[in-house]
């Protein structure tokens, strides 16, 4: 099979090499009355065209990663996306008129197989314009926004708490770890540092790559590493915005201290999946805030991992990404953990589009965002990933979307209103920080 590039425009496969015409959304609509006995489009419960179930769901095919719906695709099919097709109006349109010769060109193997057996020899474009028409646009709006008012700062969370944007500790540009803690207003888009800076009633406690959550209007620091040979700390401390304050409670049990891990909390309850103790480690606990104790009978990570994204959509935990044992050690696997479910357990889910660890992670409108990333072998990117892609829980489907405007690595994201933000991080593989702050606006 030949290694696909991730396909953007028509211009990177054609089958007649010809410019294809915009398609007519109206007339491809009445095209599409043929597609009935196997397609349906729906968006949760709302169905904009009732048809069959013995093709997958197109809503939201354009931008969506080839057979990665939850669908029984050919081999064939599942390979192409494997390899990074993404689909356009362009090469919807070129897929319709007959898609087996598509993927045998696409693949590059002559015994490439679709399971679509109508080929569309008029209309594909007006098909495509007629998908993309009732399908959600692909955000293309990354908008700048002031500086860290602290400066550069990278391997630090981000989370949203009563209306403002919160980063917390990391390292500066030098580079040294610090404990400070800065707050960013939308509203009126300006920082402020006047945050207590992290401490145990006596003293800061400088840290990096801390496990962060919010639950029941406060933050939550649960475990995180410390000084240049990223020792594991297990301290908790909780941060109280009315007061101010930082109080330190129950620590992470002996043995299970981590910090890099993927970190969501469900009501009271803030999970943590993986992470770096010396190497990267399986372990899967959570924190009860309001309890102030810890539960380690959870079922282990199936895999080691750590700089990964998680989030919570519906209940269920989710871990994205990341990477275990070094920047190389690439995950696109997805993980899924209903705490509520009979038996809890891990499912494994259809794996990202882009295989990368030191990534943002964001959850937006039920949907789960992966922002940047470090660990890129493609030349004349400093080792960093510019990827934006989107996951849908609900359809197990992933999107590529609007790259970043400054690709990044080792820093948080966090969701607010209509927005992802995205404060910090490197530029450059390992270190790099910047004071760099950005917005995705799906």
């Amino acid at each position: 099979m030949k290694t696909l590039l991730v396909i953007a425009t028509a211009a990177a496969i054609s089958l007649t090499g010809a410019a294809l015409a915009e398609g007519d959304a109206a007339e491809g609509e009445k095209i599409f009355k043929k597609c009935r006995s196997c397609h349906t489009i729906s968006n949760g419960d709302e169905v904009i065209f009732k048809g069959g179930k013995t093709g997958p769901n197109l809503y939201a095919v354009i931008g969506r990663v080839a057979g990665s719906a939850d669908f029984k695709f050919s081999k064939s099919m599942i390979a192409a996306g494997e390899g990074g097709l993404i689909w356009t109006e362009e090469l919807i349109a070129e897929f319709v008129a007959n898609p087996s010769a598509f993927l045998k060109t696409t693949m590059d193997d002559s015994k490439a197989k679709s399971k679509m057996p109508l080929k569309l020899k008029k209309g594909g474009a007006d098909v495509a314009a007629y998908l993309a028409s009732v399908s959600p646009e692909i955000g293309p709006a990354w908008e700048s926004l002031p500086p860290l008012a602290g400066g550069s700062r990278q391997e630090h969370p981000v989370v949203a708490l009563a209306g403002e944007i919160y980063v917390l500790a990391g390292f500066n540009g030098v580079p040294q770890i610090v404990v400070t803690v800065e707050a960013y207003d939308p509203v009126a888009n300006t920082w402020r540092t006047n945050v207590a800076s992290i401490n145990d009633g006596v003293m800061d406690v400088p840290m990096h790559h801390a496990n962060v959550a919010v639950a029941g209007g406060k933050i939550y620091i649960v475990g995180f590493l410390t000084g240049n040979l990223f020792a594991p700390d297990g301290r908790v401390f909780e941060y109280d915005p009315g007061l101010n304050t930082w109080t330190q409670k129950t620590s992470m049990p002996a043995g299970t201290e981590r910090g890099g891990s993927q970190v969501a909390a469900i009501g009271n309850i803030i999970y943590v999946a993986g992470g770096l103790r010396g190497g990267t480690v399986t372990d899967f606990s959570s924190y009860d805030t309001v309890g102030d104790t810890w539960d380690t009978t959870l079922p282990n990570l199936p895999a080691p991992l750590d700089h990964g994204a998680a989030g919570v959509v519906g209940g269920t935990f989710y871990v994205l990404g990341g990477r275990a044992d070094g920047i190389t050690g690439l995950s696109a696997a997805v993980y899924a953990f209903d705490p509520a479910a009979a038996t809890p357990m891990w499912l494994q889910k259809t794996d990202m589009p882009t295989a990368r660890g030191g990534v943002a992670g964001a959850v937006l409108n039920g949907l789960i965002y992966v922002m940047g990333g470090e660990g890129n072998p493609a030349g004349g990117t400093g080792g960093v990933f510019d990827d934006n892609e989107v996951y849908d829980p609900a359809n197990d489907a992933w999107s590529v979307l609007a790259p970043m405007a400054d690709p990044r690595h080792g820093m948080g994201a966090a969701a607010l209103v209509d927005r992802i933000y995205v404060p910090g991080g490197g530029d450059q593989q390992a270190f790099g920080a910047v004071d760099r702050f950005d917005a995705y606006v799906p």
